[in-house]
């Protein structure tokens, strides 16, 4: 099973051609920060599109909140990106490790069209493959999450992008010349050890809802 991630970056016409490297090169850096779970690069094309391979379940949604994280963290410059998610079987030899938005295969297509048919106002979907009630019910969480994660401000983004590097409070404070209760008090704000717990559990739905459709034998 892989998930296949459609963005475009919203606020993108206001980046002077310096900051549309810059925020080109963030995306970029999703396989650096998630070597185990990204297949072949990541794809930007018409501008401000992108879409990447993952084949790590339970990276899943560390990635898309890395992505808006990192993106949100910025003080140069003010954007987000609308992600959509597809979940499911995917065939190699359609794949374009290089140019991945030249992929072929049903979960490229689903992933697209559902970024297209976003709701106003909304930047993240999910879509499971050959699977309503899957997508009815991570979508929803999905959404939820989304609502939290626009909230964010800068210092919050700032310090859920460098805890999804792997990196301690310690650590993020002595880099940003901060204290540890600062960052601390960041990560609340930002909910991330709720955010944690419903990542945890939409993994747990999806690898249930794989075992039930696949069982063992």
């Amino acid at each position: 099973m892989h998930a296949v991630l459609t963005g475009d970056i919203v606020g993108s016409s206001t980046l002077s051609p310096e900051e549309h490297r810059k925020m080109v090169g963030i995306v970029k850096s999703v396989p650096q920060v998630f070597p185990d779970a990204v297949v072949g690069a990541v794809d930007f094309f018409s501008g401000d599109s992108w879409q990447l391979l993952l084949t790590d379940s339970k990276a899943l949604l560390l990635v898309v909140l890395y992505v808006r994280a990192s993106l949100k963290r910025e003080k140069d410059f003010t954007v987000d990106s609308r992600i959509s998610i597809a979940w499911g079987g995917v065939d190699m030899k359609q794949v374009n490790l290089e140019r991945m938005s030249e992929s072929t295969g049903e979960l490229f297509t689903v992933s697209g069209r559902a970024l297209a048919g976003l709701k106003k106002n909304t930047r993240m979907c999910f879509t499971a493959l050959d699977d309503e009630c899957l997508t009815m019910s991570v979508g929803a969480a999905v959404e939820l999450l989304d609502v939290l994660v626009r909230q964010w401000s800068r210092e919050q983004a700032r310090a859920v992008a460098e805890s999804l590097r792997g990196r301690t409070q310690t650590e993020i404070a002595e880099e940003l010349a901060v204290s540890q209760s600062s960052i601390n008090k960041s990560l609340q704000a930002a909910h991330w050890t709720e955010i944690l717990s419903a990542q945890n559990l939409i993994h747990s739905a999806m690898m249930l809802t794989l075992t039930k459709n696949h069982p063992a034998g």
